[in-house]
């Protein structure tokens, strides 16, 4: 399950900066957020030199995510963003491109069921570091009912005698998208192949002995 990807690997990094172990909580982290993942792909058939079939595809992967970290050390922290993928590729010549782009703002959680995502991604070739253009999103997504639920407790015992514990609640549910996106003017709103919508929560003490 694809969920707060941005925020996660944030709050793996500052808990492993706290500082030598001491008897009792070191730091308590909390994490509250909702996101949304939809997937576009537009598939073009093509008859390749030899004569056998290909296809020229596009796909866009949109992910928008806004979270809120509270640290006992760090203070609170409020993230919103949006982030893109974009990727060409040719079965034919074996051709691939790739370009991303990210947004500061942009993301909306209205209800547990609705959200929207609005914005204008410049993106960049990942390859090349040149522009590769803009993506422009104004979408709704509309949740439906549940499908997946997480409740997970872990606890890690550090070398030095500290230990963590974490616990984490999810839900994944399905969407519709209404709205438009567009690649440097191509239209995707009639190709979405996955849309999800995501609430999470997470809890992380380090505990010295």
């Amino acid at each position: 399950m694809r969920t707060l990807r941005m925020i996660g690997v944030g709050l793996a990094i500052s808990l492993a900066a706290v500082g030598t172990a001491r008897a009792g909580v070191i730091d308590h982290q909390t994490l509250k957020g909702k996101a949304a993942d939809v997937e576009f792909l537009i598939s073009t058939p093509e008859t390749c030199a030899d004569g056998s079939d290909g296809s020229s595809d596009l796909s866009v992967s949109l992910f928008g995510e806004e979270s809120f970290l509270s640290s006992r050390t760090n203070g609170r922290t409020l993230i919103n963003a949006v982030s893109a993928i974009v990727v060409a590729s040719d079965s034919c010549t074996g051709a691939v491109s790739i370009s991303t782009g990210q947004i500061e703002g942009g993301f909306d959680s209205l209800t547990p069921r609705k959200a929207v995502l609005n914005g204008t991604i410049p993106l960049t070739d990942i390859s090349t570091g040149a522009p590769a253009g803009t993506l422009v999103a104004a979408l709704t997504l509309q949740g439906g009912n549940i499908t997946s639920m997480t409740n997970e407790h872990d606890k890690i015992v550090f070398p030095d005698n500290t230990f963590r514990t974490d616990q984490v609640k999810a839900t994944t549910r399905p969407a519709t998208v209404t709205g438009s996106l567009t690649v440097n003017g191509v239209q995707f709103i009639g190709h979405v192949s996955q849309a999800l919508m995501f609430d999470n929560r997470d809890s992380v003490t380090d505990l010295g002995r």
